[in-house]
């Protein structure tokens, strides 16, 4: 019967091949090449028409390397789950191709990408958590070692990239503050760069110029925030697509924006507020004319275009259309009324506030059909139709426009797009409709229930903007509900009176006792009062201005508020001070940020050289967050290994640090007492190193209660790391005494004792200097690639240290050989011998230590590290050895054993001295006697 063979497998790399071993075809380098050293020559290409079209196009990314599997999972569920809803309903190319494909090339960008990730499927999953994206720990994890790739990169394009990832992820977090101040940041990076790639003009300049609007939402005013630069010509009409269409839109509504800004002094102002000047007319005309241009080449495109391909368009096309639509509504109603001091204004509008009503009622229906297929999204990094509804909620008076604006928003937006939430919007809209319309809700209330009457508020009663305290009272009832409520300030004006501020509380969430949340236990009640002027009472205000708006928080938060949409941070708010860190900033008009979480580096921007004009290289300064503190420190400062701030791998123990500074201040103690008693000035060396070695383990102990204190713990360090040094210095000078008192040469390989003593003291200071200079910059702050830079320079200078000791044990050795020959001729002192095994000790003790050293520096910072993160390793191979060390020479004195004549050794340059006169024959008898002398200078037989 015929032999049935295997069949051979043609795919594996050219060394496997040439080897005849099977590959296990690992990619760009199989494993089976590495892991036995050799060099892998790869894969040999595919002939042409072995793939198909749709395998070449298909965007399925390569395997990362090097990835775990949490790492791997959550790249699955961004490329997956959530880059496809990111862009709400505008084109998600950016974050479904862009975004995954750099994630595997960058590294910053593959860590921002898992911040999102994670970020995103822990998103509100329990609404009553406000800390729960701190309390993330992967996602901090990740966000840190974005930030530290970042810092390595000089490409604008990544570093822009990732800054747009980082607005997402502070979008998420619900950090207002963060969002804008990265968002001003690549502004200012774009603006610096005289030349643009295709890549930032086609995909980053766009998704900047979006996010240009929403900073003036949440704090920001337009002399302190950058205008954006288009590089890329506008499009004008005719628009051939979309996305022209589009990109003809955002810059204009990102300056209408900038001009309702610019105009709220006036419009939040009394009569003697200046008025606008003739320049500022001619501004609002251009922008209102260029609307109207806008709007007709739009109707064009899409009676011209798009009914040509009405049965062909996509859903998210149609989404794109009616969300164009409503936010060129939005912008019009905000030209025509921002320089008008009365909200009548808006009642002209009416038309314009149902046609917002119902495009966004085609919205819902085309939405249900999707949402039975696929759930709807949590979050949405593109402004989407919920803040345009609340446009309507807040601008428009009509009580049944109102009402099915609210009834919108909970159908068709999602829980948080951009930085609107949308508990936000309906728990504004409960406090407006309850204020201007006096109709009284609660969360679970039906709005079908509300019958319009046709009235509208009069002016005295409406509501000119609005602010949303930023920290929540939670309120807890026997029954078990809990409630989760927020200040609001409204900000009122009679006609042609003062502004006056009515304070307001609104329900933002609730769980109740049928429901099966768990809801945990609030840490504290936060609910900080408005200021109150003397005399009490809330102040009216005549003038809007910024001097007036330092006078209480509410009229800051006011002045930073959105006249009419919903304004104010998240209302999932956040502990600064469980959450600090700086942020990016490069602004003309904002300092660049400096401090404990802060390094500063440069970024050059290449120039440009052609026929026609050359542009200079240019370099920006770029200023980067370090680390992100995450976890509130316990009662001395601990915080767990790998957060922000954490200056331990373990728990470390004050009981342990306290025994072992008593036990260095004994030996320390003892020391002195030798040194005196023994009449023995040089020992003070030894006394220094018990002296390093006790200074050591008071600071160590200081430091378990001072866990957040870098100086303590730098001073630490720096005092345990250079103490093996004196006892290395205190070896040398013992044996070169010892050569001096017991060698009847006084010298060691034709080497005077004296000379041989200081060489190697000479050799230890370079070393203490090595050690120091890498000990005083590895400090706790310092940029990680500055520590790693310090770690190779300590360990050089403790490799160093060792290379001496041996080569001191070697001479040793000698000094014991040449001793016992003496002895065998009976020309030599006894008593060296125990001394001899104490310097052996004692330098084996420091080996030791060393070794231990080298080991858990190399070993890297991972928790996998068992070195660095259990508190025994460091007691048992660092404290113990050193103790021994030290205590070796309390045992065996060096005073107690070199006495009487010779033990004296003189200095260099007496040494010097000695030796010019042997060499011209005057050499003094000193303590020996005259036979030992005449032997020593006669010459060998």
């Amino acid at each position: 019967m015929a032999r049935h063979g295997l069949s051979k497998v043609k795919t594996g790399c050219i060394t496997c091949k040439i080897r005849r071993v099977k590959c296990d075809e690992a990619r760009p380098a199989c494993n089976r090449c590495v892991s036995t050293g050799r060099k892998c020559d790869g894969y040999v290409a595919p002939p042409n028409g072995t793939y198909s079209w749709a395998q070449l196009l298909r965007v399925c990314p390569p395997p990362t390397q090097n990835a775990s599997e949490s790492e791997l999972r959550a790249l699955s569920f961004f490329r997956g789950v959530v880059a496809p809803v990111l862009a709400g309903p505008l084109d998600n190319y950016f974050w479904t191709h862009l975004a995954t494909q750099l994630s595997h090339q960058e590294q910053a960008a593959k860590y921002a990408v898992l911040t999102i990730s994670s970020l995103y499927e822990k998103f509100k999953e329990n609404p009553m958590d406000r800390l729960a994206g701190e309390k993330n720990l992967f996602a901090v994890s990740n966000y840190n070692e974005a930030i530290r790739h970042l810092r390595t990169t000089d490409n604008p394009e990544t570093v822009l990239f990732v800054c747009l990832l980082f607005v997402c992820v502070d979008m998420l977090r619900g950090e207002c503050k963060g969002a804008i101040e990265h968002c001003r940041h690549g502004i200012n990076i774009l603006n610096a760069s005289r030349s643009k790639s295709k890549f930032i003009r086609d995909h980053l300049e766009p998704a900047f110029c979006r996010l240009g609007v929403f900073p003036f939402f949440f704090g920001v005013r337009p002399e302190t925030f950058p205008a954006m630069e288009i590089g890329k010509p506008v499009p004008h009409a005719p628009y051939e697509t979309l996305a022209e269409a589009q990109a003809a839109l955002d810059p204009l509504l990102v300056r209408t924006i900038r001009f309702v800004r610019t105009a709220d002094e006036y419009r939040l102002g009394d009569e003697t507020s200046p008025k606008p000047g003739p320049l500022v007319m001619q501004d609002r005309k251009e922008l209102d004319e260029a609307l109207d241009s806008w709007d007709a080449a739009f109707r064009l495109y899409r009676g011209e275009k798009a009914a040509l391909n009405a049965d062909c368009m996509s859903e998210r096309d149609v989404l794109i259309i009616q969300l164009l639509e409503m936010k060129w509504i939005v912008g019009k109603i905000w030209i025509d009324t921002c320089l008008s001091r009365g909200e009548t204004i808006f009642d002209l509008h009416l038309d314009k506030f149902q046609r917002i009503i119902d495009i966004a009622h085609e919205t819902d229906i085309l939405l249900r059909s999707s949402h039975e297929k696929h759930p709807r999204a949590k979050f949405t990094f593109e402004m989407g139709f919920a803040p345009l509804l609340g446009f309507v909620v807040v601008k428009c008076r009509s009580l049944r426009l109102r009402v099915a604006a609210l009834k919108l928003v909970r159908t068709i937006s999602h829980e948080r797009e951009s930085l609107w939430d949308n508990s936000t919007l309906l728990s504004l809209g409960r406090v407006l409709l309850k204020v201007e319309n006096d109709v009284h809700l609660r969360c679970d209330d039906d709005l079908e229930d509300i019958v319009e009457d046709g009235t509208l508020p009069p002016e005295g009663m409406r509501i000119k903007d609005s602010a949303m305290q930023k920290e929540a009272r939670i309120v807890e009832r026997s029954d078990g509900s809990v409630t989760v409520w927020k200040k609001v300030a409204l900000l009122m004006r009679e006609l042609d009176g003062p502004i006056t501020i009515r304070e307001d509380r609104t329900l933002i969430f609730g769980v109740f006792r049928d429901m099966s949340l768990s809801v945990p236990q609030p840490a504290r009640v936060l609910t900080p009062p408005l200021r109150i002027l003397p005399g009490g009472g809330f102040p009216a205000i005549s003038s809007f201005t910024p001097i007036a708006m330092s006078l209480t928080w509410i009229i800051l938060a006011l002045a930073a508020s959105a006249a009419a949409l919903p304004s104010g941070p998240s209302p999932t708010p956040t502990n600064t001070q469980l959450f600090q860190r700086s942020v990016i900033t490069s602004s003309t008009v904002s300092a660049v940020p400096t401090g404990d979480f802060i390094t500063t580096k440069f970024i050059t921007i290449p120039g440009v050289t052609d026929s026609h004009v050359t542009v200079p290289a240019k370099t920006i300064t770029l200023a980067l967050p370090t680390c992100v503190q995450t976890i509130e420190p316990d009662a001395n400062g601990y915080v767990p290994p790998g957060s922000c701030d954490a200056l331990w791998n373990y728990y470390p123990s004050f009981a342990a640090a306290i025994a072992f500074a008593v036990v260095f201040g004994v030996l320390t103690a003892v020391h002195i007492w030798q040194a005196a008693r023994y009449k023995k000035s040089w020992c003070w060396v030894i006394i220094m190193a018990s002296i390093w070695e006790t200074l050591a383990f008071i600071f160590r102990s200081i430091s378990t209660r001072y866990q957040q204190n870098n100086g303590v713990y730098l001073v630490f360090q720096i005092f345990i790391l250079l103490a093996p040094l004196w006892v290395n210095a205190f070896a040398y000078v013992t044996l070169g005494r010892m050569i001096h008192f017991f060698h009847p040469s006084r010298s060691l390989l034709r080497v005077p004792a004296t000379f041989f003593a200081a060489l190697f003291v000479a050799l230890d200071v370079v070393s203490f200097i090595i050690q120091l200079v890498g000990g005083s910059m590895a400090g706790p702050t310092a940029p990680p690639e500055e520590q790693m830079r310090a770690i190779h320079i300590y360990m050089g200078g403790i490799g160093l240290q060792e290379v001496f000791i041996l080569a001191f044990v070697g001479l040793a050795l000698v000094f014991q050989r040449d001793m016992r020959r003496a002895e065998k001729l009976h020309n030599g002192r006894e008593g060296w011998r125990p001394l001899v095994w104490a310097l052996y000790f004692s330098l084996g003790s420091i080996t030791v230590r060393i070794i231990y050293r080298l080991i858990e520096f190399s070993s890297g910072n991972g928790v996998d590290n068992q070195l660095i993160t259990r508190e025994g390793y460091f007691y048992a191979l660092e404290a113990v050895p050193m103790v021994l060390a030290i205590a070796v020479f309390n045992a065996v004195h060096p005073g107690a054993i070199m006495e009487g004549p010779g033990a004296e050794m003189p200095g260099v340059f007496a040494t010097i001295k000695e030796v010019f006169r042997r060499r011209t024959g005057r050499v003094p008898l000193k303590d020996f006697g005259e036979e030992q002398e005449l032997a020593r200078r006669s010459p060998s037989p």
